[in-house]
């Protein structure tokens, strides 16, 4: 049984009515909302946004995401890709929305969707590509995060055998329950920063972030490229983030 869920050491797994929820962390919280989650969860599916030339959970291209798909669905969790043209609101039955890389900018319409839903509490994961387009930027108000200028570069990627500083390896995570047990390395492309803003009401957690001695390049990358304190942003420099915020009457 341990083999065929993929158990990992310490991991919990609770299953009632076909449902199943995992608990990583022995907390009262933890527990409590994996069982709300099994109460109010008989078929709930992970949804990818589609319609944008975003990466697929269902093409196999070596840019789409049908790996990170089929790990899911080995574990049981239920996908769906969706077109926000076709529907007014995301499904009830929604654990989780994923919008992973659109290359054309979401309508006005489709935008209030998604704001509708992760205002009233709903999960939601944002892949986003360095040149996603720049209409994409009301998701940035949504969440309360700004995008770092610039490019970043980690010389430090030289002596891991890459010939480029702009390709960034990285295998240090932050003690949170969204990487909790990963211990693989991640290959990041020319990579974007992001920060919480001041004014966020969302509580922040840096999953992952560059080594000190990397920095944003607000330049062209061409020639030797090398900080320059006065344009660049030096590291280390969040990569991906985590925000949570509470909501009244919301589990």
């Amino acid at each position: 049984l341990v083999r065929d869920d993929e158990i990992k050491d310490g991991e919990i797994v609770l299953e009632y009515k076909g449902g199943k929820e995992r608990v990583t962390k022995l907390t009262e919280q933890a527990f409590t909302s994996a069982l709300a989650g099994l109460a109010r969860n008989e078929e709930r599916f992970v949804v990818f946004v589609s319609g944008h030339g975003e990466r697929s959970p269902n093409r196999e291209a070596n840019h789409d995401i049908s790996g990170i798909a089929a790990v899911l669905r080995a574990r049981g969790v239920n996908l769906q890709e969706i077109n926000l043209t076709a529907v007014n609101a995301i499904p009830d039955n929604t654990s989780l929305v994923v919008v992973a890389s659109p290359q054309v900018a979401y309508l006005k319409t489709e935008l209030r969707i998604l704001a509708k839903y992760i205002s009233a509490g709903g999960n939601f994961l944002w892949l986003s590509d360095p040149e996603e387009p720049a209409e994409m930027q009301p998701l940035a108000e949504i969440l309360k995060v700004a995008k770092i200028a610039g490019t970043i570069v980690d010389p430090a990627s030289l002596g891991k055998g890459l010939d480029n500083p702009a390709l960034l390896l990285n295998t240090n995570y932050a003690e949170h329950s969204a990487v909790s047990g990963f211990n693989l390395t991640t290959l990041f492309l020319y990579a974007n920063a992001f920060v919480s803003r001041v004014d966020s009401d969302f509580s922040s957690t840096v999953l992952v972030q560059t080594s000190e001695n990397a920095w944003s390049e607000t330049s062209e990358l061409e020639g030797n490229v090398g900080l320059d304190d006065d344009e660049d942003i030096p590291g280390p420099l969040p990569l991906a983030l985590a925000l949570v915020k509470d909501l009244p009457n919301y589990l």
